[in-house]
């Protein structure tokens, strides 16, 4: 389709909008689990079975990317993506970008989510194998509600300030083409 351009539908705004807040909900709840993980799997590590655990790579991985200031930052990076998703929603939906670059963002971050996930229920996996009669209950674990609470308020924020917008219904522009002029009558 030379030539053409694709304008970002309403449509496709709100599947956008729709798939960020979810898919930075699933990046909580996969930290979390493997946090969990994390701290369960540093306090079994006594034992000649917790010890073979322990020195596995994805009992490392997880335990250095869990636990310490490495867990701050992944806290953090969360709503980072979250932002950064938004702006490239906000940024198509003004045509100034193409939507894609948004599904991709996000995407990602979803992907991030799943090998969180995966590495944590591996983990715990091998801890399972090797030492079945210990407790897995997931313990408490220290995440900040804080940083969750404010990156769902900036998602409805910017849920709401589209909304608003979509409904000032901006017609065409001066420096539209004649194309874009017939389009949005």
């Amino acid at each position: 389709m030379l030539g053409h351009s694709r304008r970002t539908t309403r449509t496709d705004v709100a599947l956008a909008l729709t798939l960020a807040g979810l898919v930075y909900l699933a990046w909580v709840l996969a930290v979390y689990v493997a946090k969990g993980a994390a701290v369960q799997l540093s306090a079994l590590s006594s034992g000649e079975a917790g010890l073979a655990v322990a020195s596995t790579l994805p009992v490392r991985v997880l335990r250095g990317l869990f636990t310490g200031t490495a867990a701050t930052g992944i806290d953090i990076i969360g709503p980072i993506w979250l932002v950064a998703g938004l702006w490239l929603v906000i940024r198509a939906s003004r045509q100034r970008r193409i939507i894609s670059w948004s599904w991709l963002v996000m995407s990602l971050q979803a992907i991030a989510a799943i090998l969180f996930a995966v590495l944590a229920g591996h983990a715990r996996g091998l801890a399972l194998a090797a030492a079945p009669a210990a407790p897995l209950a997931l313990p408490a674990v220290t995440w900040s509600p804080a940083v969750v609470t404010v990156a769902v308020l900036i998602w409805l924020a910017t849920l709401a300030w589209l909304i608003h917008a979509a409904r000032l219904g901006r017609g065409p522009v001066r420096r539209d083409g004649l194309k874009t002029q017939l389009s949005r009558r």
